[in-house]
């Protein structure tokens, strides 16, 4: 299924860095998103790791379940955007809200003939740039371990390890959060064993 993306919306947009066309990065409603990506993402994720569905391994019971679950837990934010090179999908990144002041960053992937020439970082700047001016306070991801080529882009950008995890469905995961707020970074920043208490730090906590 082929699904065209509205050229009146236009967020963002930088240059691949070997040839100087333009990435455009643009906003997508949800339910034109997910077709747009579909087959990429199965040849993306499915066709080179150990990808588990978990939804393959259900019954049709607790997939009614479910979706009742995720109905009553829809609301707040939650973002779907493409990254076009000359008319075609180049990536995509697309999160939701988690908690009060956090947004998730779900998932991001760069198609193969478009990585190492900018747009990852493309998309993750102007991610960034669009939740910080929401107001949100923290953002979060989680990755494989060995996935530097997102990772290291997002600790340039500022994000900082929080921690690992193991998961059934994905395998050992480590945890990246970024803070706009410079108070709630030195508060990382002193939580994690890095710098000693700024002295707005030691006020908050009475030390």
């Amino acid at each position: 299924m082929d699904v065209s993306i509205d050229d009146s919306i236009c967020f963002f947009c930088h240059f691949l860095w070997d040839m100087q066309k333009p990435i455009i990065i643009k906003s997508v409603e949800g339910d034109l998103f997910w077709p747009l990506i579909e087959k990429h993402s199965e040849r993306i994720f499915d066709e080179t790791g150990l990808v588990f569905r978990l939804n393959q391994h259900l019954q049709d019971s607790e997939k009614a379940k479910l979706k009742e679950l995720n109905k009553e837990k829809s609301g707040g934010l939650t973002y779907f955007f493409v990254a076009e090179v000359d008319g075609e999908i180049a990536g995509w990144s697309w999160g939701r809200q988690d908690g009060p002041r956090t947004v998730y960053m779900v998932n991001s992937a760069v198609l193969e003939d478009f990585r190492r020439q900018g747009v990852y970082q493309s998309l993750l700047d102007h991610v960034v740039a669009f939740l910080v001016e929401k107001g949100v306070e923290k953002i979060t991801s989680r990755h494989q371990c060995v996935n530097n080529p997102v990772i290291i882009p997002k600790l340039k950008k500022g994000f900082v390890i929080e921690g690992l995890e193991v998961t059934e469905i994905f395998g050992t995961l480590v945890n990246l959060a970024f803070y706009p707020n410079k108070f709630h970074k030195d508060l990382m920043d002193y939580r994690s064993g890095e710098k000693k208490p700024a002295p707005q730090i030691k006020k908050a906590l009475n030390i």
